[in-house]
């Protein structure tokens, strides 16, 4: 996929017309395989025609360097670290809170690659159906930037830890906890993550 096929895409006329709808799906069929479903294609197409071809940077890898996690990781925190939320150091954990494998180590990934600092990846004592962010410091760049990336926009104080039946999550010691629910599994972006091949399998 490339600067071309973006621009193919943004130049489709109106993708609620079938026709239309059909000639995005065989130029994003034309560039990578998958196996997402319609509407998750429909979303993923959406998604290109709102971006600039300005705010994209592309990168060419070798197959040894797709094949490498770690290679991945390293080029992914290259191009995407904020200094802002790398100088914040805020503590980030996350919780795992749809019993889904994979997912936290995903929530993971993409707040490492912004800069952020893991402290750890577990799994939540309870399931919950709708994501969350747990922080007192509303004004956190690192807060903000984790919020946007990952769509979760509910942010609740520490002091709703007992309440919420996670009381048990203050021995990390995180500044910031990312609750990623039912919702946040059903997500797209989680969907295209955990389809990527250099997504690495973890239990957590």
């Amino acid at each position: 996929f490339d600067a071309y096929d973006l621009a193919q895409i943004k130049n489709i006329g109106n993708i609620s017309n079938l026709t239309n709808l059909g000639d995005a799906f065989s130029i994003i069929n034309g560039s990578f395989k998958t196996n997402l479903t319609l509407t998750e294609m429909y979303k993923l197409i959406s998604l290109l025609r709102k971006t600039e071809i300005t705010d994209i940077k592309f990168k060419k890898l070798t197959t040894e360097e797709v094949e490498d996690s770690f290679t991945i990781d390293t080029q992914m925190e290259t191009l995407f670290t904020d200094s802002k939320i790398a100088d914040e150091q805020k503590r980030v954990l996350i919780l795992n809170a749809a019993g889904v494998e994979k997912l936290g180590y995903a929530v993971s990934r993409l707040v490492q690659n912004r800069g952020g600092f893991v402290v750890n990846i577990t799994n939540s004592p309870k399931v919950f159906n709708n994501s969350f962010i747990v922080s007192s410091d509303l004004s956190s760049t690192t807060l903000k930037e984790i919020s946007y990336e990952t769509g979760i926009r509910e942010v609740v104080g520490p002091e709703e830890l007992n309440t919420l039946g996670l009381s048990d999550i203050k021995g990390y010691g995180a500044d910031i906890v990312v609750v990623a629910g039912i919702d946040y599994a059903d997500g797209l972006w989680y969907t295209l993550l955990s389809l990527s091949p250099f997504f690495v399998p973890t239990p957590k």
